[in-house]
């Protein structure tokens, strides 16, 4: 997947992020506006570096395990 940043003003690309293994769906800036989070597909989370599009942190999904339901009711 691709990411690609532009300044609102002038409409020009200021930086463009790929090698991200799976098409991205999801981004958002931190308040400060000095990262940037992606998730794809794939369920990993990419936490970069607004400013020079380095990858600081990647978050792998956990695998979800099935959980058992009981049901507690009255078998009148």
């Amino acid at each position: 997947g691709f990411i690609h940043v532009f300044d609102t003003g002038s409409g020009e690309k200021i930086l463009e992020m790929q090698d991200l293994k799976s098409p991205i769906y999801t981004v958002d800036f931190s308040p400060d506006g000095k990262q940037i989070v992606s998730g794809g597909f794939s369920g990993v989370v990419y936490l970069h570096n607004a400013q020079t599009g380095e990858r600081l942190r990647e978050f792998l999904p956990m695998p979800v395990e099935k959980q058992q339901v009981a049901s507690v009711g009255n078998d009148n």
